[in-house]
């Protein structure tokens, strides 16, 4: 969903008398873009069910740690931002791998092998999943 918030621009008064109905414009243009900032923020901004992505552009990934190092696939078609440990190994700890990051790939090291993590991977800016 691409949200399209657009602020009238109001031509400046003329005269003084004119500048009390140009504040209160102003500020109404003002107040109804925070109200769909808000209606966009709080409750339409979503990362999806922890397989599917929403509108959060990156992807899901789930998968079992080697304990060592593990290239996880994302082909998100640029270098991702980061990574968020949606769920953490119940024993261990993930950080990033020793491995460059690629266009389809992300390296993590993780301290315990055999646990079941999940992350999702942010997408690189100005790049559609």
């Amino acid at each position: 969903m691409k949200a399209n918030i657009l602020l009238p621009i109001q031509p400046e008064p003329k005269e003084l008398k004119d500048l009390p109905k140009y504040v209160d414009g102003q500020a109404h243009m003002i107040g109804e873009a925070v109200s769909q900032l808000q209606f966009l923020i709080n409750g339409q901004l979503s990362f999806g069910d922890g397989t599917v992505t929403d509108n959060i552009l990156g992807v899901w990934i789930k998968y079992t740690t080697s304990g060592a190092e593990d290239i996880l696939v994302h082909n998100l078609g640029g270098i991702p931002v980061g990574f968020l440990l949606v769920k953490p190994p119940l024993n261990g700890v993930i950080n990033t791998g020793p491995s460059a990051w690629t266009t389809s790939t992300i390296s993590l090291k993780s301290s315990v092998a055999g646990q079941t993590v999940t992350i999702f991977v942010l997408n690189p800016p100005n790049q559609q999943v």
